[in-house]
């Protein structure tokens, strides 16, 4: 706000995120989007038994284990209920606040009063928005977003998530798909491939490569006349929650590879710490080692 960029990006929030109310008290100080992780997975039947790193899971949800992972009776619709009421109760505060779009909130931080007897000191929070500054986003995201797959050649980190769609088609038609690339790929290279998609890149990527990978093969090699020794190729948080799929990098990769992979096989010429946590399924090889807390709530697969 001081600086007048507010129009020019998204606030985002998360954490104890609940009820309706939650949601727009959060509108009010200013966010815009939200994020709701624990009541999703309760919606869908977790019982908060903090044993998601041990493979134990008493609802079946963060297990590997086939007669845990029977006992799982969440479905979508619990989840589609959950968010139906949660904006149900939004639309009925909304209403009692005499606002009819929820753009009409964010930010009115004038609407918020302080619990009578609270020790905190909340007036830099409550302080009131400029009546001539924008409260919201107003500008496109990143201006006109790029094409989401590009068929081959040079990339940049406008290009995230890329190979998703190409997925998404080897799964409807069972056509197979080669792809090569060059550049700095941006987040998420990779993620979701299937079966039948082969995507390879002459350069380096951001975070979240091969994240939720179920299958076909990812490779990325130094750009061709990159001298440097001992390359970082690829972000932090690898193969997050794969469960398929190969990964090769001729090159060094940043922290938490492999976290939660349950069946990919990765090789890498070095990582960060936490190589490998909370795995509970596949291998990755590290040629270069790793660093600190290799391993951390590990519960299957090879290492």
């Amino acid at each position: 706000m001081a600086n007048r960029l507010r129009e020019r990006l998204t606030v985002r929030t998360d954490g104890g995120l609940r009820t309706g109310a939650d949601i727009v008290k959060a509108a009010l100080l200013g966010a815009e989007e939200f994020g709701m992780g624990t009541m999703l997975l309760i919606a869908l039947g977790c019982d908060m038994a903090r044993q998601c790193h041990l493979n134990t899971c008493p609802t079946g949800i963060a297990t590997q284990r086939e007669d845990l992972r029977d006992k799982f009776e969440g479905r979508p619709e619990h989840v589609v209920n959950y968010l139906t009421m949660v904006g149900e109760e939004v639309r009925t505060i909304l209403a009692a606040l005499g606002a009819r779009t929820f753009d009409e909130v964010i930010g009115r931080v004038e609407l918020l009063e302080q619990v009578p007897g609270s020790r905190l000191d909340l007036d830099f929070v409550l302080q009131q928005t400029p009546i001539d500054q924008p409260r919201r986003r107003l500008w496109a995201r990143n201006g006109d977003p790029a094409p989401l797959d590009p068929p081959s050649g040079p990339i940049d980190n406008s290009n995230r998530t890329l190979g998703a769609s190409l997925s998404r088609l080897a799964v409807e038609t069972g056509e197979s798909s080669i792809r090569e690339y060059q550049g700095s790929a941006g987040q998420s290279f990779g993620a979701w491939l299937s079966n039948g998609v082969e995507v390879s890149l002459r350069g380096e990527a951001n975070d979240y490569v091969g994240k939720g990978m179920a299958g076909g093969v990812l490779s990325i090699r130094p750009f061709e006349h990159d001298g440097a020794r001992n390359p970082v190729l690829a972000g932090n948080t690898c193969l997050y929650g794969a469960t398929g799929g190969r990964l090769f990098i001729a090159g060094r990769v940043g922290e938490r590879f492999c976290v939660r992979n349950s069946g990919a096989v990765a090789v890498v010429e070095g990582a960060g710490d936490h190589f490998c946590e909370y795995m509970t399924g596949g291998v990755a090889g590290a040629l270069g080692g790793g660093g600190a807390n290799g391993g951390a709530g590990m519960a299957g697969g090879v290492a």
